[in-house]
């Protein structure tokens, strides 16, 4: 396995991984900070969120098969996501019908997964950085900077 394709992989998917992280950190926050300003069309921009998130969680986890074979926790990942956002969707459809007897169990939900899946994606890219510098050594034992 090639120093190189250890780096290239790592640079195109550590800052995925941490501005995604990142964002869904903040946007958990948001959402609890001012539930009031919070709309049923969020929910809806969450659902697709959610969606567009796993689906790219899962293609990262199939391109990460040649160097790290053990990614079927990343692609369960992807597709509890996926779930997520169709159940997000549905939900944000019955809020635009009752607003205020579904907001507040969506806005829950929305704010507990984009914290949760952000601190776990935080932590992947970390972990990802992490396996680099293991990856790359193993790689090649003569060079020590990564």
């Amino acid at each position: 396995m090639s120093s190189d394709l250890i780096r290239s992989t790592y640079r195109g998917l550590w800052w995925a991984l941490m501005l995604r992280g990142l964002f869904a950190i903040a946007l958990g926050a948001f959402i609890l900070w001012r539930p009031i300003d919070s709309l049923a069309t969020f929910a809806l921009v969450i659902a697709f969120w959610a969606m567009f998130s796993g689906f790219v969680e899962i293609i990262h986890s199939i391109d990460l098969r040649r160097v790290y074979p053990h990614g079927r926790l990343a692609r369960i990942g992807g597709l509890v996501s996926v779930g997520f956002g169709i159940a997000a969707f549905g939900g944000g459809v019955v809020a635009f019908l009752n607003p205020p007897a579904t907001l507040a169990a969506i806005l829950g939900l929305i704010s507990g997964f984009a914290l949760l899946s952000g601190v776990l994606l935080v932590m992947g890219a970390f972990r990802l950085s992490s396996l680099k510098h293991q990856l790359i050594h193993s790689a090649n034992p003569a060079r020590l900077s990564g």
